[in-house]
């Protein structure tokens, strides 16, 4: 199933909520909705869904515009954050619900539900209450009821929050497998850029009603379009900092605090070249050491395992990178760090737009 979305509006009360969001989610494609709490993701799920009515715009399932449709009547299967299951229902009685309210014949639900509970690896927990179950194996009953129906539309709503880091890990991709193998189309509601950027084939990244950014995961860490979403989407965050943009010879240079100056290759040069400009640059992309670069003061460090997180202090600004561990960097000590030019991005101070993707 192919989904339109043109121009959705959605008014409470007086407030606007999501201001004239456009998407196109080919048939097939897992497309993730990224953005922190209160950007209005969950909102567009639920007039994807029918449970929620746009104030204005166009919603289309395939060339069919659905806006009157109610969710009964839109063939899709919802996965929610809280599961939603009957407590008082079995596993069985859980799955065939929708199948029952079809009034599909006992042999017709025993088939679905077996194949279902089979896919879903809940085979042997048919009979049991659900109230029985752990989290993960809730959630698998939960992703089986949306199954069964076999929808066109897929809609999840952040569904593996309530879940542990490890079983969360798990989850992302056994989703990811049965929506593959499926070929059915998906929408994804989250506000972990982990889930996003691992699971979806395109990410579209919201804030205050407003879609930021739609493209691939790579694009969207790579070639961030908005100030925004360079500082949301990567982890630890990019480090941003004012910088002036000063043309010499035919070269670009960047004047950071204090002086310094750096030279910008051609392929990160802006066109334009505004008044007010800050430089993006994240962690991974700076090099720490004691012998080139600009000087900074270890203010402090971090160990996560993989990496260390450093943070540098130089006349009150801070910029975070990363090193592997056994570094023998120790707080207080005088290092310097060296930017790696070709990866860096500017943004217009005002606008927040990239001087380089738009």
């Amino acid at each position: 199933m192919r989904v339109s979305l043109e121009k959705i509006t959605k008014d409470f009360r007086k407030v606007r909520v999501l201001q004239e969001i456009n998407l196109d989610i080919k048939d097939g494609e897992f497309v993730a909705f990224l953005g922190p709490s209160g950007c209005g993701k969950t909102t567009t799920l639920l007039i994807v869904s029918g449970i929620y009515k746009a104030t204005s715009g166009l919603i289309k399932f395939d060339d069919t515009i659905v806006n009157k449709l109610v969710p009964k009547d839109r063939n899709i299967g919802m996965v929610f954050q809280s599961y939603a299951l009957y407590s008082h229902m079995n596993v069985y009685q859980n799955l065939t619900f929708s199948l029952m309210l079809k009034k599909k014949s006992k042999q017709e639900m025993d088939k679905a539900a077996k194949e279902t509970a089979e896919m879903m690896g809940i085979g042997h927990l048919l009979g049991r209450k659900v109230g029985m179950l752990s989290g993960g194996q809730q959630q698998r009953v939960a992703l089986g009821r949306a199954l069964i129906k076999k929808p066109g539309l897929l809609l999840f709503d952040e569904p593996l929050s309530n879940l542990d880091a490890r079983l969360r890990i798990h989850m992302r991709s056994e989703i990811k497998k049965i929506q593959h193998d499926l070929g059915t189309t998906a929408i994804y509601v989250t506000h972990d850029q982990i889930e996003a950027m691992s699971m979806a084939d395109r990410i579209a990244v919201m804030n205050e009603g407003i879609m930021q950014a739609y493209d691939t995961p790579s694009n969207i860490h790579d070639k961030p379009r908005t100030l925004f979403v360079a500082t949301f989407v990567g982890n630890p965050p990019m480090n941003i900092l004012d910088v002036t943009l000063k043309k010499e010879n035919g070269k670009t240079y960047v004047n950071l605090s204090g002086g310094l100056s750096l030279e910008i290759p051609p392929e990160r040069t802006p066109e334009f070249i505004p008044e007010k400009v800050k430089m993006g640059i994240r962690p991974q992309d700076l090099e720490i050491g004691k012998k080139e670069g600009l000087p900074y003061n270890v203010f402090m460090i971090e160990p996560t395992g993989r990496d260390d997180v450093i943070i540098c202090e130089n006349k009150g600004f801070r910029f975070t990178c990363l090193a592997t561990p056994g570094h023998n960097i120790k707080e207080d000590d005088k290092v310097k760090l060296a930017f790696d030019m070709g990866k860096v991005q500017f943004f217009d101070a005002d606008t927040e737009k990239s001087l380089l993707w738009n």
